[in-house]
């Protein structure tokens, strides 16, 4: 009798675990397929990383020279940038969305192209792109809020 339990338990067990790996390989994008993007989260949280992005780099603009300026102002750039670019999936089908999400992707990653040239980079020029994306968030804010 405890044998046949025993053995009940085994072919159980192997079963459930079947079940699982089963449902692990449906859920894994199988070689050569191409996975489609869908955002986890939420539109206020990418608003809010956003604006967090679009504060460091005010913050790092207002300032000159210091140790990690340059990496701080590629990072945030990058993050903001790519953020954007997440923001870019909410609204497949809003071509004045989709037009604000690229221009803001472009001038993020342009303050990032400036911040790598190090001394050389014109901080006069990376405000004005900084300007450019208040501007460009105002503009999507006054339609979508």
């Amino acid at each position: 009798m405890m044998q046949k339990m025993g053995l009940m338990v085994c072919v159980f067990t192997l079963c459930a675990g079947g079940l699982m790996l089963v449902a692990h390989a449906e859920s894994v994008v199988q070689e050569g397929e191409k996975e489609t993007f869908k955002p986890v989260a939420s539109l206020d949280s990418l608003m809010r990383g956003q604006e967090q992005q679009f504060d460091a780099l005010t913050k790092l603009l207002g300032t000159t020279g210091g140790r990690g300026r340059t990496a701080g102002l590629v990072r945030a750039a990058e993050l903001l940038a790519e953020l954007a670019n997440v923001n870019h999936q909410h609204a497949e089908k809003r071509a004045d969305y989709n037009a604000w999400t690229i221009k803001m992707r472009t001038l993020a990653l342009d303050i990032a192209t400036e911040a790598k040239k190090r001394k050389k980079a014109d901080d006069a020029k990376m405000n004005t792109l900084l300007n450019e994306i208040d501007a460009t968030c105002n503009a999507c804010h006054d339609v979508y809020q």
